[in-house]
């Protein structure tokens, strides 16, 4: 069976024992985890004493599936855990923490190590992709968590609306995850600039249109928009175009941008598990209801729009 490893890391500003204390506690695991967070309402059970080797949870959504975490081993700077998926597919894998005192904080290194059945072969980069995203928004999530004591980010299924015909000016971009938000900052700077200088209102929400991902680097294709009452001629590099009107998807995050993350991976598997086909292209639309200009980041308000086939 095709073997695979995944490993990221983050700092966080906390001792060595709080952490490693914190995680072996897995009535922790819900303020943080990367899954349990798009599912709130999920069955979560706790078995053993916490802290304790022999120790662990089970969860049972309709949404992240199901399976169970056992805490197997422990030293002075890691942990060992055993995870078991039963749900949406049978797999197992090994899961480990490591956690380095540095200078002033800590590295936080969280492995994971597992098979794929042999007639999945041809899913070993997706799948390890996919968990790479996962892992790094669940380490986000746990730096918030030690060093802030909460987590802004909040992500809830809308469900299907109609999204109207809309024009808009844009710049096109590109930029991996960590980039996004000062690049579309940058984006949105200028076009604010366009339209005081010609006199445009603003007809709707702004919004970010997703036109491809590369995977493997995480990097995305884009056009930060403007909407606009109607059609206008412009110089490149400013784009102005329209989105034709469509059935959507919606699921809404409320919270720091830098979570946003959480509520793309709900839109997935929500839209998977109540077998919405969505286009592939565009991937989708970020609609920022609010700004962080007017209200705190944890007030922040955005929709992820899904376009249904």
């Amino acid at each position: 069976m095709p073997s695979y490893e995944v490993r990221r890391s983050t700092t966080i500003n906390r001792s060595c024992a709080d952490i490693l204390e914190y995680l072996s506690d897995f009535e922790n695991w819900p303020a943080w985890s990367p899954w349990l967070i798009l599912e709130p309402d999920c069955e979560v059970n706790y078995h053993g004493i916490q802290g304790q080797l022999g120790a662990g949870y089970s969860w049972n959504g309709e949404i992240i599936g199901a399976g169970s975490m056992t805490f197997t081993a422990k030293d002075a700077d890691s942990l060992d855990m055993e995870l078991h998926v039963l749900r949406p597919f049978k797999s197992r894998a090994h899961v480990r923490f490591d956690v380095i005192q540095g200078d002033e904080t800590c590295i936080v290194t969280w492995v994971m190590t597992s098979k794929l059945p042999w007639y999945l072969f041809f899913m070993k980069n997706i799948m390890k992709s996919w968990i790479r995203m996962d892992y790094d928004r669940g380490l986000l999530m746990l730096k918030s968590q030690l060093e802030t004591g909460k987590v802004p980010s909040t992500p809830k299924i809308i469900g299907e609306q109609h999204q109207p015909h809309l024009h808009y000016i844009a710049l096109k971009g590109r930029a991996t995850i960590p980039e996004l938000g000062s690049v579309m900052q940058e984006h949105f700077a200028r076009l604010f600039a366009f339209t005081q200088a010609k006199n445009l209102i603003i007809s709707a929400p702004r919004f970010t249109l997703y036109e491809s991902m590369d995977i493997s680097t995480t990097e995305f294709e884009f056009f930060t928009c403007l909407p606009i009452a109607k059609p206008l001629e412009v110089e490149p590099p400013l784009v102005c175009d329209c989105l034709e009107a469509c059935d959507t998807f919606v699921i809404q995050h409320k919270g720091a941008y830098p979570f946003m993350g959480n509520a793309w991976s709900l839109a997935m598997m929500a839209s998977r598990h109540q077998k919405i086909k969505v286009q592939r292209k565009p991937m989708g639309i970020e609609r920022y209801l609010n700004s962080p200009d007017d209200v705190n980041d944890a007030d922040l308000l955005t929709d992820i729009v899904l376009c249904k086939r």
